[in-house]
């Protein structure tokens, strides 16, 4: 079985074990189901794991049937007759007399040894802070909006495309002490665990301590723009509601039956509805469509507060009661109110000399919806619905408004603080090779290899085993935010931790496997990324399976040819050359292994399966995995496969007189994981990790 190997890199490198606790990933483990310490479970059908799962004190060198994704329908004697072909092979290869020697960490790895030449006081530096202006956007125009209902239409503005920032740089000096150290690790960046390191290759790290108080860094930017003037007149609310140009007191109230005397409903009072003294025009409209009527759905210009578009006041004959004159227009008229009662009219105090001064009879509202009107002619009022850069208008009683969008100068202070350096620190430590927590450190690691496809693709996995079976991973996890359903996709779209962890991958209490044994936990990661929710289960039951692994393929007839057993007529010049053949396991176990990882948050749920069945005295005979997104309620896993293995042929050779392997290191080659390149046997892959569902690397694709 699992018996030990990998054990460490021999002169070449070190394995420093660490006691500190680094950070805390697993918050708080729940165990749902835990048969472990249960005497009896199941149909009391027991196993040694060494004789189902591979006894690594032999070189396994096992071929698999690797059904293709798209082909996961078919079973391999449909496979063969649909396809005339076996299914591609998977070769799997173990290589016990490759050993990584451990050795117990050193305290004086972790001291620290001055390096005089990069050791100095008072070093005088140069530095700079950048400071940026803000960004900004011009005011290129108003245009009226003639589309909206005639309650919502308002001017609405056109700005430039975005004002690149100005930027200035900032030179100072620092005074700071350099310190430099050299050291076999590094214990703040690897605090637990046990850590592989390359005693030949050397890295530096540079930690800078700063002052407590912060230099501060000031610029005024001057700058240009184009905005809305003060007057804001689009703004603007009028409050001269009989329309004459000067602040009025409220209108008079009247008994009843005074001739000329008005009702108000809302006040509640009879009043003398006040006129101008002048003769007044129709209010300005927008004639939207040249018809020179005024309709209900075009914009005017309300210069008597009541709400409503009013004509032109009446002309009369010079003896008609009440009749005006006026000069301008030398017409007789009727002098008319607004038809509502006035109070006192109210203004904005622009200059606040809390008086009221010509041109101050508004209020301001929060809406661009006082349509504009010019003056310039006032027997010809001009309605205003485009208004650009440097715009001017007359107002209805005199004063010219000019630049209503207007370019000011616009200052920008900046301020920036920087912690001037107190000193550096450079540490010099080893390379690290790899990081692995929560493993002891007499634990030794058996290397894997399986090897597939052309091009050729390979995976090594890396086992060990105690009381249970580990395996070695490096944590993955899905980025944001999921649901990759290529190739391409899912291995861009799953991240990896920068350090290894030692998880039980089959759960053997006193060795050994057991039917109806189940596991379940969850437990919460807090990564860099995301925090996810990680819920795992682990379930092993007696089994029988049929695979392809028949040891008799064929036989040779009298006459001289080769009869296979897997189909008939298949042309063969040997048994050799038969396919292989179905033949039925009945001592197995079938272990079952999910993961579901669900990204708190988002919700997004990742669900993955690896199902195996370990024969007696032959390890793996069937691997299958299954993936899927969104989770695996009501068996959506039959839906989902996407690897198969089967098992076709298994040669055993025994290590060394078949001795245990904790009797081998004398005989074995000590390498380093990161040299299996460099090893024939290895055909020159380097060592690498990839995310893998069991044995199986998980490969999903739209096929």
């Amino acid at each position: 079985m699992l018996n030990k190997t990998i054990r460490s890199f021999a002169s070449l490198s070190l394995l420093i074990i660490f006691g500190c606790e680094e950070p805390v990933e697993e918050n708080g483990t729940v165990q749902v189901v835990n048969t472990t310490n249960e005497n009896s479970i199941g149909d009391g059908t027991v196993g040694a794991v060494d004789d189902y799962f591979y006894n690594f004190d032999y070189n396994i060198d096992a071929d698999f049937y690797n059904y293709p994704q798209a082909d996961l329908g078919l079973n391999y004697s449909t496979y063969l007759g649909f396809k005339g072909a076996e299914p591609p092979t998977l070769n799997l290869r173990t290589f016990p007399e490759y050993l990584v020697k451990i050795n117990p960490g050193q305290v004086e790895y972790s001291q620290r040894t001055v390096i005089d030449s990069l050791t100095r006081s008072d070093v005088v530096v140069t530095d700079s802070v950048k400071l940026f202006s803000e960004d900004f956007r011009d005011v290129e125009y108003y245009q009226w909006d003639f589309t909206a209902l005639i309650e919502n239409q308002r001017y609405k503005p056109t700005n430039s495309s975005e004002v690149v920032q100005t930027d200035t740089t900032i030179y100072y000096q620092d005074t700071l002490d350099v310190y430099g150290y050299r050291a076999v690790v590094d214990t703040p960046v690897i605090s637990q665990g046990i850590m592989f390191v390359d005693a030949d290759e050397w890295v530096d790290t540079t930690y800078t301590y700063e002052n407590t108080t912060p230099q501060l860094f000031s610029n005024q930017f001057v700058l240009q723009r184009w905005q809305l003037s003060a007057d804001s007149l689009m703004f603007r609310i009028n409050t001269d509601c009989n329309d004459n140009g000067n602040l009025d007191a409220a209108e008079d109230e009247v008994a009843v039956g005074t001739p000329g005397a008005i009702w108000d409903d809302d006040e509640g009072i009879w009043f003398a509805d006040r006129g101008n003294g002048v003769f007044d025009l129709a209010e300005p409209f927008h004639d939207a469509n040249s018809d020179s009527t005024r309709n209900g759905t075009e914009a005017f210009q309300d210069r008597n507060c009541n709400g409503a578009w009013d004509d032109q006041e009446e002309i009369v004959d010079s003896l008609n009661t009440g009749a005006l004159y006026d000069p301008i227009f030398d017409v007789w008229f009727i002098d008319r109110g607004n038809g509502k009662y006035d109070d006192q009219e109210l203004y904005t105090d622009l200059n606040h000399n809390n008086v009221y001064d010509s041109g101050e009879l508004f209020t301001l509202g929060d809406i661009p919806n006082n349509l504009l009107v010019d003056y310039s002619d006032p027997l010809n009022p001009q309605v205003i619905t485009y208004i650009g850069q440097s715009d001017s208008l007359v107002a209805r009683w005199g004063g010219t408004y000019y630049n209503m969008i207007e370019e000011v100068d616009f200052i920008d202070n900046k301020v920036a603080s920087r912690f001037l350096k107190d000193s550096t620190v450079t540490l010099v430590t080893n390379k690290i090779v790899a990081h692995i927590t929560d493993a002891g450190s007499d634990d030794d690691y058996l290397i894997t290899k399986t090897e597939w496809g052309s091009p050729k693709q390979y995976d090594y996995l890396l086992f060990r085993q105690n009381e249970n079976v580990h395996h070695l991973v490096r944590p993955s996890y899905f980025k944001p935010y999921g649901y990759y359903t290529s190739t391409d996709e899912h291995n861009d779209g799953f991240w990896y931790q920068d350090f290894f962890r030692d998880e039980i991958f089959y759960y053997t209490p006193d060795g050994q496997l057991r039917d109806g044994e189940r596991v379940e936990w969850s437990y919460v990661d807090t990564t860099r990324v995301a925090i996810y929710r990680i819920e795992r289960s682990f379930a092993v039951d007696a089994a029988e399976v049929k695979v392809p692994a028949a040891r008799v393929r064929g036989v040779v007839g009298d006459d001289g040819t080769v009869e296979c057993k897997a189909v008939d007529n298949w042309p063969a010049a040997t048994v050799d050359d038969c396919p292989g053949a179905d033949t039925t396991f009945t001592d197995c176990f079938k272990i079952t292994r999910d993961l579901t990882m669900t990204m708190v948050g988002t919700g997004v749920e990742y669900g993955e399966r690896n199902v195996t069945w370990l024969a007696k005295d032959f390890g793996i005979v069937k691997d299958e995995v299954f993936v899927t997104w969104g989770g695996y309620a009501g068996g959506a896993w039959d839906t989902v496969a996407f690897g198969r293995w089967e098992l076709n042929q298994l040669d055993l050779t025994p290590v060394a007189g078949n001795k245990g392997l904790s009797r081998l290191v004398g005989n074995a080659r000590e390498i380093p994981l990161n040299e299996l390149d460099q090893v024939p046997e290895f055909d020159g892959d380097p060592f690498n990790f990839r995310r893998t569902a069991g044995f199986q690397r998980v490969n999903i694709s739209n096929d």
